[in-house]
C-alpha cells in the first residue's frame, strides 16, 4: 500500500500495460499528481503526500517510470510547533502549475472528507531543485468539498489558460440519494482559474470561484 502504479500506452486513451510499482525514493505516498513542465517538456515530476507529514517533489526519469531523489519538500513541520499542527495546516492533495517562470502547488488541508480552505504556495525561484516556498493563502474562498487533483494548463497565443480539476468524494450522489454510499458517486469538479491583475495580483495571482456552469470556449485574451 501506499506505493505509485506505472503503466504505459502509445495513445493517452489507452490500452495501457501495467508496468509495476514502487515506493518512490522509498517513501510511502499518497494522492500523487503529476507535472510536466510546459517550458522543458522532457522534464517531468511526481507530488505526494508522505505518509500526511509533507509534500514531497521528485523528477522523473527519461521514461518516467522511476523518480531520481526528492528535490524539494513543501509544507514541512515547524519543529517549534511539534504536536501542535492542527489537521487543517496539514498538506495533501498536491497539484502544480506554473506561471511568469514560477511554480505554483496547491494542496488542501487534512480533514477527512470535511470541507477545508486550499493553500496555495509559490517557488522561491524557477528552479525546482532545492526551492523554497512561500504560503501565500486560500486562492477559492467560495469553493468548498472539493480537493485538488490537477491543474490542465493550456498555452494559447494570449498567454496560459489554467483549469481547476478537484476531487468531489460525498457530494456528488443523484438528488434524493440520501444513502451513506455516497463514496460510489465521487467525481471531479472542472473550473477556470482566473488570473489575477492589479496590486492584488502579487499577493495572490489566480483565483479560484465556485460556479454553476461555465463554458471552456469562451476563454479570452490570458486567462478567462
Amino acid at each position: 500500500m501506499k506505493s505509485v502504479g506505472r503503466a504505459t500506452a502509445d495513445r493517452a486513451a489507452g490500452p495501457f500495460t501495467f508496468a509495476g510499482s514502487l515506493l518512490p525514493d522509498n517513501h510511502s505516498s499518497l494522492d500523487m499528481s503529476l507535472f510536466a513542465d510546459p517550458d522543458e517538456p522532457a522534464r517531468a515530476y511526481l507530488l505526494r503526500d508522505v505518509d500526511h507529514k509533507f509534500i514531497a517533489i521528485s523528477r522523473l526519469n527519461d521514461d518516467f517510470l522511476h523518480t531520481t531523489g526528492v528535490i524539494s519538500k513543501l509544507c514541512e513541520p515547524d519543529p517549534r510547533r511539534a504536536g501542535r499542527r492542527r489537521n487543517r495546516d496539514k498538506c495533501e492533495a498536491p497539484a502544480m502549475f506554473k506561471l511568469h517562470g514560477l511554480h505554483y502547488v496547491i494542496t488542501s488541508g487534512q480533514s477527512g472528507w470535511a470541507s477545508n480552505p486550499l493553500t496555495l504556495w509559490r517557488s522561491s525561484g524557477a528552479a525546482l531543485e532545492g526551492a523554497r516556498w512561500t504560503r501565500l493563502g486560500n486562492p477559492a474562498p467560495t469553493l468548498s468539498y472539493t480537493q485538488p487533483a490537477y491543474v490542465v494548463q493550456h498555452a494559447s497565443p494570449h498567454g496560459p489558460h489554467l483549469m481547476y480539476m478537484g476531487d468531489n468524494w460525498v457530494h456528488c450522489q443523484p438528488p434524493g440519494d440520501a444513502s451513506l454510499n455516497a463514496i460510489t458517486h465521487a467525481c471531479y469538479q472542472w473550473l477556470p482559474i482566473t488570473l489575477e491583475r492589479g496590486p492584488q495580483a502579487g499577493a495572490m495571482p489566480v483565483r479560484i470561484d465556485a460556479r454553476r456552469s461555465w463554458d471552456v470556449t469562451r476563454a479570452r485574451g490570458a486567462g478567462w
